[in-house]
């Protein structure tokens, strides 16, 4: 329904994501096994893995692994929306994807939880799929997912309804689908404003994530995940530079929590940094 099939000679279709999935796989496969991804050549503890570049790379890999897993269940998400008889359906897909989002956005996460889980049954295709589907979009960025990751969706008709053009089809209306520079005007859920700023451009949407980082590591504290959370607030999850391409799988490095607390240029101006230098006397543990 998505466009998203490579077609080979040998093995027919095979869904893109389903080779990038391997291939991550394999690649995760191949860095587990290097001896600095896990462990820590300055002690025996692995309550912690090393932050070597294995493991960041390993880390990255894994995240780029969750991102890619999540497209199918989106897209089949889409799919049960638009055509709207499927209630089950519907509440099935909803719950694989609306619960991880309580950590992307609360006021998405409850509208969706009540529209799709809670209140399934008096979803309306022709009069909520509009609002439901800007709701869905505006956390493709958190997630690590692309307007193109999810495709165009077609139905078996001369009519093609795509999911990245604001098209009118059957009585739905696909809203515009910006993960690059996304204009809040297009989104009933604004992306990420940050005292008052929306954010224009690739490289400031990215960075404004940082505050997911932040209640996602408030979560896994409430649960007493200390681990996770010290991993989210060392490597980052949901801030990341890219290269050449806003793609999750072109991702050079994420920003991190403890980057921006370390960083020498931010230190000296934070007034309170100098008052813990002096109360420490020093600032060895200072973001660490």
């Amino acid at each position: 329904y998505f466009g998203t099939s490579l077609i080979f000679s040998d093995i027919g279709k095979e869904a893109i994501v389903n080779t990038q999935v391997r291939t991550l796989h394999q690649k995760a496969s191949l860095l587990i096994l290097e001896p600095s991804t896990c462990h820590n050549s300055d002690t025996e503890s692995t309550d912690l893995p090393a932050k070597s570049s294995s493991y960041q790379e390993f880390y990255k890999t894994i995240q780029q692994l969750i991102s890619q897993m999540q497209i199918p269940l989106i897209q089949h998400l889409i799919n049960a929306l638009y055509i709207g008889d499927d209630k089950e359906g519907i509440k099935i897909y909803a719950m694989s994807i609306v619960p991880q989002l309580i950590s992307v956005s609360k006021t998405v996460h409850g509208y969706l939880q009540s529209m799709l889980i809670d209140n399934v049954g008096s979803y309306d295709a022709e009069k909520d799929f509009t609002n439901v589907m800007k709701a869905l979009y505006s956390t493709l960025v958190p997630l690590g997912i692309s307007c193109s990751d999810i495709g165009k969706y077609y139905q078996a008709t001369a009519t093609t309804a795509t999911v990245t053009g604001g098209t009118s089809h059957n009585g739905r209306n696909f809203p515009p689908c910006v993960t690059s520079n996304p204009s809040t005007s297009s989104h009933m859920f604004s992306s990420h404003t940050l005292a008052n700023y929306d954010p224009t451009t690739s490289s400031t949407t990215y960075t404004s994530t940082i505050d997911l980082d932040i209640l996602q590591i408030k979560i896994l504290m409430k649960m007493g995940n200390h681990i996770a959370a010290s991993w989210i607030y060392e490597s980052g999850r949901h801030s990341f530079q890219t290269g050449t391409t806003s793609d999750i799988l072109n991702i050079v490095n994420y920003q991190s929590l403890k980057q921006m607390a370390t960083n020498n240029g931010i230190l000296h101006k934070n007034i309170w940094y100098s008052k813990y230098v002096d109360y420490m006397k020093g600032d060895n543990f200072f973001g660490n």
